[in-house]
């Protein structure tokens, strides 16, 4: 919740925006000590003015899977820069299913696993 408090998003049903974060496992990268887990962020108010995306909470939630799931010694958070956005403060929701399913079908369609890039990823939603 990028308008109220900083710990709203702790609490089900406290937000008031909805994205997507997509774990990307399949494109786990070896780097020195530990792994990098590879993380997207699909925001349709990612390119709203006064904050009104949920970038750092995507980071947030991606370091908390890092430190707990993964144990992975780096987290990178791409924020999408191809999400369609949202022309009013109330079609989050949405957006966010639509670009999950839009992922979902382009993913099934090029293959069995998650694409290892982020262009990969971007371009379900290039027509």
């Amino acid at each position: 919740d990028s308008l109220g408090s900083g710990d709203a998003w702790k609490k089900a049903g406290s937000g008031s925006h909805w994205s997507l974060l997509v774990i990307n496992v399949c494109a786990r990268q070896r780097e020195g000590s530990g792994d990098r887990i590879q993380y997207w962020h699909f925001d349709s108010m990612a390119n709203a003015g006064g904050g009104g995306g949920n970038g750092g909470i995507a980071a947030i939630v991606a370091r908390k899977f890092d430190d707990h799931i993964f144990k992975s010694s780096k987290c990178d958070v791409q924020q999408s820069t191809r999400t369609p956005q949202q022309s009013n403060g109330y079609d989050c929701g949405l957006h966010t299913l639509f670009a999950a399913e839009t992922i979902g079908r382009k993913q099934k369609a090029n293959s069995s696993t998650m694409a290892h890039s982020q262009d990969a990823l971007q371009s379900a939603f290039v027509a």
